[in-house]
């Protein structure tokens, strides 16, 4: 049978706005134990005392506040955004270093956008849309599986803290999903994460990522 805590728990993550209200300490646990007291009776299969579900609230809402990234996290960051993008998803074949060697001395590493990242069978370049077609002709339309033009990148960076503070990259996430803004594609290193996003969204994602490091 289980326990109260965990329907609870259940109860709330099945919600978005239930569990975001939580989240930001604006709803009433006693009002919510209202609301949900039928589930969760329903669920445990008899009688809860409605202080068993309060405790049960003001318990899964301290624990979800404890995966925030803490007070001491340094949010003030350098914010860049970059226009005029393009994603391209290849086939794996043989020879991808030889191929990344000839687009290097084709385009300006040290100015213009060049991101590769390796999947198990895939590997993906996000560069200038100007060089779409230069990174399309060296590994092959023909391995062409995916193709994206007009994109924006959005980087952020932080300290060293970074990849050793649990909570960050969600809690950006989360921010951007509760703006109902869709994440393209992500890209991370120790200190710097960056977000793809389609035009239509790159203005509303700078809002939302500038209001949490501002």
């Amino acid at each position: 049978m289980p326990s109260v805590s965990s329907i609870v728990k259940n109860i709330v993550l099945g919600s978005k706005l239930l569990s975001e209200g939580m989240r930001q300490h604006v709803l009433s646990y006693g009002a919510v134990a209202d609301k949900i007291s039928a589930g969760v009776e329903e669920e445990f299969g008899g009688k809860v005392k409605h202080s068993a579900i309060v405790m049960a609230l003001r318990r899964h809402s301290e624990r979800e506040s404890q995966k925030e990234p803490g007070k001491k996290f340094d949010w003030n960051s350098e914010i860049i955004m970059k226009t005029g993008l393009t994603y391209l998803s290849f086939s794996k074949v043989p020879g991808v270093l030889e191929k990344l060697e000839k687009i290097y001395k084709k385009i300006n590493p040290e100015k213009d956008t060049f991101n590769v990242i390796h999947g198990n069978y895939e590997i993906a370049v996000i560069t200038n849309d100007k060089h779409s077609s230069i990174v399309k002709e060296i590994f092959g339309s023909s391995n062409l599986k995916a193709e994206a033009k007009d994109l924006v990148s959005l980087s952020v960076t932080f300290g060293k803290d970074f990849a050793y503070t649990p909570g960050i990259i969600f809690a950006i996430t989360r921010n951007l999903y509760w703006a109902n803004v869709n994440i393209f594609e992500m890209v991370t290193t120790s200190t710097e994460l960056t977000f793809l996003f389609q035009q239509k969204n790159a203005v509303k994602a700078y809002h939302v990522v500038h209001e949490m490091v501002k």
